[in-house]
């Protein structure tokens, strides 16, 4: 009570006062019994945790050095082993062109190879081709094993002594392999054979990935991806989904069950963005998804026209045209399984008829595996999806496409309208830390803006922290040592790998203790508004250094004023005079700057671009561009006697 009056604590305030009291004799006893609690240092397992990660990096680097010395070794005692086939490779080297293909060269030094190259990356359809018969590798990994059968990967599984196969139970079914340009013509959906993953899960031991490694954005995704426990949302505060919509219109030949399947509307409408994205958006890849086969076609018909209208890009035709690690391509939904790109447009094709009328036909959402496709093409985006469409949710009756794989046609639409998952909505899980929630309190009143639990299902940060003066996007990733840090599968995991990922997503991670928050929350409050102050003070200058190295426009230069001699007399002062606008036009014609000869001496005259003098133009006798009465006298004069 002494140190209340002391204090002057209001009345009002002091049941708080006692309160605090209580909790604050109750660490003090919890520290007096527990040494462990006593002897906690928030900042020793801060640089604990900092120096594993030093030394998990360095881990890294030396181990790929390791490998690297490995291969060296290898390849050069096959290299001794192989002389003939050390020196086929020489030769081929050295040759400007004429190389052999690629199948053939392994054919015939297929063991230095192999030691050059110890991984050998290859379609199924080209084992047989590019290994020769009874060659055996120790691993076959068979990537996307939903989207090839088993008679498709036979080939490679024979020639492995290990096989890993890889693939998502909502992955895109297998389909013909073909090689015509021309769309793929509607197969017997019962005649659809089982994939290689469906297969191998009935005969190998299986193990489920929980960990989310890719860096996309889980809020543009129609369904966020089931079975996965340990991920983190992009930094972005509004997801980048929105639907373009197209006024367009097609008709069908009547009496038949066709389709609309492709409107031109909405294929100019996609091939405009991508013209735009290749012109001014190059730093980002870029892929078009369509619902349907024609509609892949003419898009892709439309860039390859469009390309003429580049004006003379030339980077902007290289990006078309596919160069790159991620090229920019075009497929149908069905052909995109493992396809990542940072811009995605996914054109829906389907349209109206042109009395405005839906025919609700959607052949290619309900062959097997075309509601996955549809679903899985919208987690295809790591930044930005955009949908294109003539239709909108509303054009579409649910009630009709319920419990049928179109349906999720009308929660595309709808999800691209709504914009993703927004802030506010199911973004945010309900009961929180309460002593997450006192900090998230406390960096309020510092005047940074706080949202707990940010994400959507199993993509979560407990604090994203912001800036007022950066309305796009959060800045730092504040998260505890709870029950999500305590789920996390082992110590690398939780302190190395989950910073990491983090980082990669463009957040700075922060990682307070609960009892150092219990104890003194100041401090930790203190540590989080400076990493605020930090990254957007780093922020700031990478914005200042991209705005310096854009190209700026030149400043037109000013037109020189040609001047005339001073003339010598009254006479001269007046034809000067009347010749000086013809004479200026002139001088800008053929290039002339600076003063004009004096009277007696030859004008020096600048010469063109073609290496002419001025007496060598097409300008004759006696049409030297002069003006006034006395002019056209001396014309006059000189005119010959046949000119009448």
């Amino acid at each position: 009570m002494d140190d209340f009056a002391a204090r002057g604590v209001a009345a009002e305030h002091v049941p708080a006062e006692v309160e605090h009291v209580w909790w604050a004799s109750l660490g003090q006893e919890i520290r007096a019994r527990d040494p462990r609690y006593a002897n906690h240092d928030g900042g020793a397992l801060r640089l604990a945790a900092d120096q594993l990660a030093g030394l998990d990096e360095v881990g890294r680097t030396s181990d790929a050095g390791r490998v690297r010395a490995v291969v060296d070794r290898r390849a050069r005692q096959r290299a001794r082993e192989h002389p003939r086939q050390t020196d086929l490779l020489h030769a081929q080297a050295g040759l400007g062109h004429g190389h052999l293909p690629f199948a053939a060269l392994h054919r015939e030094a297929d063991r230095v190879i192999g030691a050059l190259r110890p991984c050998l990356a290859v379609s199924p359809y080209a084992v047989a081709q590019v290994l020769a018969p009874g060659t055996a590798v120790d691993v076959v990994v068979l990537d996307d094993a939903t989207t090839v059968s088993v008679a498709e990967a036979v080939s490679a599984l024979s020639r492995g002594r290990q096989t890993l196969v890889i693939g998502r139970p909502d992955g895109a079914v297998p389909s013909a392999f073909r090689a015509s340009a021309g769309t793929r013509p509607v197969t017997d959906p019962s005649a659809a054979p089982p994939s290689l993953y469906a297969a191998a899960t009935a005969v190998l031991p299986e193990r489920r990935l929980a960990w989310w490694h890719t860096d996309l954005d889980a809020r543009l995704a129609l369904l966020p991806p089931e079975g996965i426990t340990h991920g983190a949302p992009s930094p972005l505060r509004v997801p980048a989904l929105r639907l373009d919509h197209v006024e367009g219109t097609a008709a069908v030949l009547p009496g038949t069950d066709s389709a609309i399947e492709w409107t031109a509307a909405e294929v100019a409408r996609v091939v405009e963005l991508v013209l735009e994205h290749a012109r001014h958006r190059r730093d980002q890849t870029l892929a078009v998804l369509t619902l349907t086969a024609d509609m892949a076609h003419l898009v892709r018909d439309g860039v390859r026209d469009g390309i003429g209208r580049l004006d003379g890009d030339v980077a902007a035709g290289e990006f078309l045209a596919g160069v790159g690690v991620e090229p920019f391509v075009v497929a149908q939904v069905e052909e995109a399984d493992g396809l990542l790109r940072d811009v995605v447009l996914l054109a829906v094709g389907y349209g109206r008829t042109p009395h405005g009328r839906v025919l609700h036909r959607f052949p290619a959402l309900n062959l097997p595996g075309g509601e996955a496709a549809l679903i899985a093409a919208t987690a295809r985006a790591r930044q930005e999806l955009v949908v294109v469409s003539t239709l909108r949710s509303g054009d579409l009756d649910a009630g009709r496409l319920r419990a049928t794989p179109a349906g999720r046609l009308v929660e595309l639409l709808a999800h691209a309208e709504a914009g993703g998952i927004h802030e506010g909505e199911s973004t945010t899980a309900q009961g929180g830390d309460p002593l997450m929630s006192y900090l998230a309190s406390r960096l309020r009143q510092e005047g940074l803006t706080v949202q707990a639990q940010m994400g959507v299902g199993p993509h979560r940060v407990e604090l994203a922290v912001g800036h007022p003066s950066v309305a796009d996007r959060w800045l730092v990733a504040v998260e505890s040592d709870g029950p999500g840090y305590a789920a996390l599968p082992g110590v690398r995991a939780r302190d190395v790998l989950r910073p990491r990922q983090l980082r990669r997503l463009g957040w700075e991670p922060i990682r307070v203790w609960s009892t150092d928050l219990y104890r003194d929350p100041a401090p930790e409050v203190v540590r989080v508004v400076a990493a605020v102050t930090a990254t957007l003070r780093a922020r700031n200058a990478q914005v200042a250094a991209a705005e310096a190295l854009e190209p700026k426009a030149p400043e037109p230069a000013a037109e020189p004023e040609p001047s005339v001699a001073e003339p010598n007399s009254a006479q001269e002062t007046e034809a000067a005079a009347e010749s000086k606008p013809t004479e200026a036009a002139k001088a800008s014609e053929v290039g002339e700057v600076g003063e004009a000869a004096k009277p007696g001496k030859r004008k020096k005259l600048k010469r063109s671009s073609a290496e002419r003098s001025a007496d060598d133009t097409d300008t004759g006798w006696g049409e030297r561009p002069r003006s006034g009465d006395e002019h056209d006298r001396w014309l006059e004069e000189q005119r010959p006697p046949h000119w009448e």
